[in-house]
């Protein structure tokens, strides 16, 4: 087996924004596994919001695929249990992520079989997702709220141009829309604001306030929201209580250690009755398309990521007017590498 761990740098087309945070580029890692006529390909989106960085994430890659003697007899059980004995030795969540993303393209190049036929998921097809507009972007005739488009539309807020951005909802009556400040109000703001959040149009919040005023608020929440919250920055398992409150569950592959590590809490999730979200960071399509391989399992998708890209090195993933599918029918995570 050879292997390659490689700086994947992402400019973006504009300065992306949110209330705590502005990136012009994402600084990313791509995983090349080879063995015999077959490459499995896997990204790494290292977050400091989350204590990651690039240079730990490809030492630990490195390291664990120098251990590795070969693909011949890897199957998904033993994949599943190997993943979660790296977890249990620290090793980040980004690294177990592209880990388990360029192990699975390569398995099931391998058996021939698509993504989501190897996982024994629904079939992806062609879904409506979400389209974002950071706090760098302008309200006013933005290409988001083309009349032709079909999927909803997430608006940022934690920023000084919050007024303008609230004005959407009411001047858009028939997009559907979800509003992410990032933990960036304070439960005051919210209250103050939560006659201009009760529209028909409004599907969820997300990340409204810091954790330690939803918990000392969590019932003054219910009276003042029409919609539900949902859990993002929020969702630490094993680590923080705050999101089993929400309504819903923003779920990023990356920031879990991958799918096979999810799986039991999509399934707790759904137990709750909380609604599921298919996310993303900034990064390829390659990442973006393995989450959309598992869109049949989610409520909703927010898979707009590699759209922010000025460049992107891999093709075939198709987002447009808010509709994101796969073309062709090719094994594997169904992207092509042209860079």
């Amino acid at each position: 087996m050879k292997f390659r761990v490689l700086p994947l740098e992402l400019p973006l087309k504009k300065p992306f924004q949110i209330s705590h945070l502005r990136m012009e580029k994402a600084k990313n890692l791509l995983v090349i596994l080879e063995e015999g006529p077959f490459v499995g390909y896997g990204e790494a989106v290292p977050m400091p919001f989350y204590g990651e960085d690039a240079p730990r994430a490809a030492s630990e890659i490195n390291q664990v695929l120098g251990q590795l003697e070969g693909l011949g007899t890897m199957d998904l059980p033993w994949l599943q249990a190997w993943l979660k004995e790296l977890g249990r030795k620290g090793l980040l969540a980004c690294s177990l992520a592209a880990l388990e993303m360029a192990l699975l393209d390569f398995l099931a190049k391998r058996r021939g079989q698509a993504l989501w036929e190897l996982l024994e998921v629904p079939p992806p097809g062609r879904r409506a997702s979400f389209r974002t507009l950071s706090l760098s972007e302008e309200a006013e005739s933005h290409e988001l709220l083309d009349a032709k488009a079909k999927g909803p539309v997430k608006l940022k807020l934690g920023g000084v141009r919050d007024d303008e951005f609230l004005d959407l909802l009411a001047q858009n009556p028939r997009t559907n829309f979800a509003l992410d400040m990032n933990c960036g109000w304070s439960f005051d703001r919210l209250e103050r604001e939560s006659a201009r959040l009760r529209r028909a149009n409004l599907l969820f919040i997300e990340d409204p306030c810091p954790a330690e005023e939803l918990a000392r608020h969590k019932d003054r929440l219910k009276e003042i929201l029409a919609v539900p919250w949902f859990a993002d920055e929020h969702f630490h398992p094993g680590r923080s209580e705050t999101h089993k409150n929400a309504g819903g569950i923003n779920f990023k592959f990356s920031k879990l250690g991958g799918y096979l590590n999810s799986v039991t809490e999509i399934q707790t999730a759904r137990a709750r009755g909380q609604k599921t979200l298919n996310g993303c960071f900034l990064q390829s399509s390659l990442s973006v398309a393995f989450a959309f391989h598992l869109a049949g399992i989610f409520d909703h998708l927010d898979l707009d990521g590699a759209s922010f890209l000025a460049w992107d090195p891999f093709a075939n993933l198709r987002f447009e007017l808010g509709e994101i599918w796969l073309e062709g029918n090719q094994p594997g995570i169904g992207v092509q590498h042209v860079a």
